[in-house]
């Protein structure tokens, strides 16, 4: 099979389901749903968990939004996405102003299921990034902390650039 990341033989690819499916070991793999392909063309960048972080502060410009729920914290892994990298990538315009949408929705309509208890996101931790050029943002994993005054719901976010996607299945 020939692709983005040039042709894939079954000794390219082997299955370890219990990896998660972003980073792997040394930042030499690339992890799809629970397949590895070996070695990566692509740089990977790992979670910042590992590393010193950079924050930075992220307006919401969405009118219908109250003034304390405008200002979000993001943090960037210490390698591998700057802030303006980030802000530029199409896929977190598209992603964050439709997020600042809904959310202000809840204040906006008095009968949405969440004006009582509105949602508002508290941070938003980009935690691994995959490069297809040294000027092609290809993915970002985002891990999203909304929360309102009854609990917190899930935040895992995978967003990508303008580019298809593709299935490796080895037979």
């Amino acid at each position: 099979m020939v692709g983005q990341f040039g042709a894939l033989t079954p000794q390219h690819v082997r299955f370890e389901p219990h990896h998660p499916w972003v980073i792997g070991p040394q930042d030499q793999w690339t992890y799809l749903v629970g397949a590895v392909l070996e070695p990566s063309p692509c740089p990977i960048v790992p979670s910042s968990s590992n590393m010193s972080e950079l924050n930075f502060d992220y307006h919401l410009s969405h009118p219908d939004l109250p003034p304390e729920h405008r200002t979000v914290r993001i943090t960037l892994p210490a390698k591998g996405l700057s802030e303006d990298q980030l802000k530029e990538f199409p896929a977190f315009q598209r992603w964050i102003t439709t997020l600042a949408g809904s959310l202000a929705l809840q204040y906006s309509e008095k009968d949405h299921k969440f004006h009582s208890h509105p949602y508002a996101i508290e941070r938003i931790e980009a935690q691994s990034t995959v490069w297809f050029a040294e000027n092609r943002l290809g993915f970002v994993k985002i891990q999203l902390t909304i929360k309102n005054d009854e609990g917190q719901i899930p935040g895992a976010v995978f967003l990508r650039g303008g580019s298809v996607a593709m299935l490796a299945s080895v037979a």
